[in-house]
This record gives structure tokens, C-alpha cells and sequence, in this order.
């Protein structure tokens, strides 16, 4: 774990009309970075705004439109406004030219700049890892942050990525983008190898966003389950704002039921991605309302619990943020050996106090069972709805693999299962 005194990179991610000296001085002199969301418009729309607000690549990251990737003028209005990192989402279900191409332009521009593709896809994170080794950095989307997502959670794409890296020997660096809370957990992802984080939204209520009052009122109601994950019959997911009334969430999943067909094709795909961007609604320029297509990611919920722990003023608050998980990654070390051999492991004759949790028809395997022992935890196999014959049958040689290393057993103690009986039956003579 020595990568933990490597400094952090903390990226609070704003819109173009946040762009200040003011905000820009602040993010600098406490040491994070903003990023703008420029959505489809090129940075020479801003970059007057941005050269008179003191931007700099110290500090000032540019999110862009991949098919900006391809602007003959990118390069030098990059330099003229001095940004030299650039935030890129690729998702294979809404970019519309082909990936290797936008992969084979971000590798051409990073001679330049640092390009980091914000992706949700296990696929495109292989691609990126063993095929375009010039991506030095990539960021992964879990399906908690907003807008369009893949089908996994963040800490399913995280640990897919890690385990990726290590297997291919790949140096890359992984950032997170959004979807996180809390300084725990983003001292935690750190901890275990994430090089940086971009937060979409736990800064919206410090007093230099360029929020009306209306709004922060109504952001300040949020709550985790206001938002919901749609379109995933489709196979491209979103998540969107949804206290549970919305008219344009309700229409939308009906839109998603006319489109699923006997087979799903890539044409069904693109025309509901554009028929859902065309009615797109930044939350902060919305009113929240019931027919407005609002992506939102969980993280905007926690944007209350924020202020009222480090303080509304901007410079307070990401300064205590910051503070506070670089004084829990200097605790890292010592937290993670205290787990290592604890009383509460030796109970269990394990190296670490870590029961792996019980899936049926998953981890019903002796094999698995062993690796996970392996690796210190306590092992449960899920016994799921098998009778005693099938049980005698697939754990024939469960002790002579498993020796004297512990493991537990999981039974579905409800009514519905019909071998209940039988399984402790099972159990009782093992």
C-alpha cells in the first residue's frame, strides 16, 4: 500500500457557468481540480471566460464531446487557454463512430494532452488495457453515478479493472468517476489503488456554484432512492431522477417496452440513445419536475450531508474533504493489519475476519470455496435448492480439497424450499 502517500487527485466536476477566478484560485490553492462539462460545445466557445478566470493545467480540466476528438483545432485551443487534461465519456451504446477510432484519437492526442476515457463497459476496459497501451489512465462510471452507465456497480468495475491490470501487467492508472459520498469511501478506493476521483455533485450546495437558491433548496431534498436505473431491457443503462411520480421516467420505460422486440439490435439502441439525449435536463437547470428527463446520479442525495459537515463555503469545505481523507489514508496502513490475524479471525481459524457471503447456484463450488480460503476469508457454500442425493453427489470430495481449512454452509431456512430438511440433514452428517 505505499501508493497512498502518492498525492491524490480530488476533481470536483462543474458546469461552464461556474467558471470563475474565484473558483479557479480556490481549487488551486487548496489543491483539487475542477473539471467543466462542456457538453457538445468546443472549449472556444470558453475559452475567453476561461483565459480572464486565470484557468491553467494545474488546476483546469476540460469534459468534452467525443466527436471533438476529431476537431483539427483542438490542439491549439487547448494550448492557448492552457489545459492539459481532458475528460472524454465513451460508451459503446451511445458514441456513434466506431470505439477504436475514438480509442485511436485519444491515443494520437494524449502526445499531447492527457486524455482519460471515462468508461462503463468491462469490454471497453479490456480493450483500452491490452489494446492501446499510450491510454496511460482511465476512468470507470459505475451505474450509481449519473446519466448513461453500464449494468455494473463501481466496485464490480473497479475490482474487474484491478484484477485486469494485474493479469496483463498493465501500469495504467484507474480514476473513479462519480458515485461516490463520503471520505471513507473514497479513502478506501484510494487505498487500494485508484490514482484519483471525480465527484459529479457533492460540491452543488458550496456557495461558488452558480446554483439559484430555488435549486439548492430542492437539492438539498434529495434522497439515494430519488434516482432509478432505466433502459436496461435494452441493454443501455441510465439513471435518472425518480421520486416515484415522474411522468417522463414512466413514459420513457414504456418507450423501452416498444422497442424490445424478439431480438434487440444496435439500430433499436441508437435511436432510443438519441430520442433520450434530445430530451436530456441538467438537474441544475431544472425544476425538478415530473415531465422533465432529469439524470441524476446517487451521489447528488448526499450533497446536504456535505454542507452540514465541512461548512457551505466552497474553500471550507473542499479543504476539510480533502484533509480528512488524506488523514484516513495515513490510517490505512495500520487499519488494514489490524484485521490480519485479529481475535476475531483466529475464532474463525482464518487469517482475516471476512465471511464470503452466500450466492446460490454460484457459490455452490468446492473449487471457488478453496480459493476464497486461500486468500484468508471464511468460505460459505450455498447450498441453494438441492436435495441430499445432489448434495453427496457435488461435495463427494469437499474434505479431501478443503482438508482442515473452515468453511460455513448457507441453507434458504423459508418455506419454499423443499429440501430444507434434508440439507441439515446433510449438514449434521458432514
Amino acid at each position: 500500500m505505499s501508493h497512498i502517500n502518492d498525492p491524490v487527485s480530488l476533481t470536483f466536476l462543474c458546469k461552464p457557468n461556474d467558471i470563475s477566478s474565484s473558483l479557479i484560485n480556490t481549487a488551486r490553492n487548496i489543491g483539487v481540480r475542477v473539471a467543466f462539462d462542456l457538453g457538445s460545445a468546443s472549449p472556444a466557445v470558453y475559452q475567453g471566460k476561461l483565459l480572464v478566470s486565470d484557468a491553467s493545467k494545474d488546476t483546469v480540466d476540460l469534459k468534452i464531446s467525443p466527436a471533438l476528438l476529431s476537431d483539427p483545432g483542438l490542439i491549439s485551443i487547448l494550448r492557448e487557454i492552457d489545459v492539459a487534461r481532458l475528460w472524454v465519456e465513451l460508451e459503446p451504446a451511445f458514441v456513434q463512430d466506431d470505439i477504436d477510432a475514438l480509442l485511436n484519437q485519444i491515443t494520437s492526442i494524449s502526445n499531447h494532452f492527457n486524455v482519460i476515457p471515462i468508461v462503463s463497459d468491462a469490454d471497453l476496459i479490456l480493450k483500452i488495457i491490452e489494446g492501446f497501451p499510450e491510454i496511460g489512465s482511465f476512468a470507470i462510471k459505475g451505474n450509481e453515478a449519473s446519466g448513461f452507465v453500464g449494468s455494473e456497480t463501481l466496485l464490480t468495475l473497479f475490482s474487474l479493472a484491478s484484477t485486469i491490470k494485474i493479469q496483463k501487467g498493465s501500469e495504467k492508472e484507474i480514476l473513479i468517476w462519480g458515485g461516490i459520498s463520503y471520505p471513507e469511501v473514497a479513502a478506501a478506493f484510494v487505498a487500494c489503488g485508484a490514482k484519483g476521483i471525480v465527484f459529479e455533485s457533492l460540491h452543488w450546495l458550496t456557495d461558488l456554484m452558480n446554483i439559484d437558491e430555488e435549486c439548492k433548496k430542492r437539492i438539498a431534498t434529495l434522497r439515494a432512492d430519488h434516482t432509478e436505473l432505466v433502459g436496461g431491457a435494452l441493454g443501455v443503462f441510465l439513471r435518472l431522477y425518480n421520486k416515484g411520480n415522474s411522468k417522463s421516467v414512466k413514459e420513457l420505460k414504456a418507450f423501452v417496452g416498444s422497442l424490445c422486440g424478439a431480438e434487440v439490435r444496435d439500430e433499436q439502441r441508437t435511436f432510443f440513445v438519441k430520442h433520450v439525449s434530445d430530451k436530456f435536463q441538467h438537474p441544475r437547470d431544472s425544476d425538478f419536475a415530473r415531465d422533465e428527463l432529469i439524470p441524476l446520479g446517487v451521489e447528488a442525495a448526499f450533497a446536504l450531508s456535505f454542507v452540514r459537515r465541512y461548512g457551505d463555503s466552497t474553500e471550507t469545505a473542499l479543504s476539510k474533504f480533502k484533509d480528512h481523507i488524506e488523514m484516513l489514508l495515513r490510517s490505512a496502513v495500520k487499519q488494514s493489519s489490524s484485521f490480519a490475524d485479529s481475535d476475531a479471525a483466529r475464532e474463525m481459524g482464518t487469517h482475516y475476519p471476512f465471511i464470503q457471503g452466500a450466492m446460490s447456484w454460484i457459490t455452490d463450488c468446492p473449487e471457488f470455496s478453496l480459493e476464497v480460503s486461500k486468500a484468508g476469508a471464511l468460505p460459505t457454500l450455498a447450498l441453494g435448492l438441492m436435495d441430499f442425493r445432489t448434495l453427496e453427489q457435488k461435495f463427494s470430495g469437499l474434505d479431501g480439497l478443503m482438508g482442515e481449512r473452515p468453511y460455513a454452509v448457507n441453507i434458504i431456512t423459508l418455506a419454499e424450499n423443499p429440501y430444507r430438511e434434508e440439507q441439515i440433514e446433510w449438514v449434521k452428517s458432514n
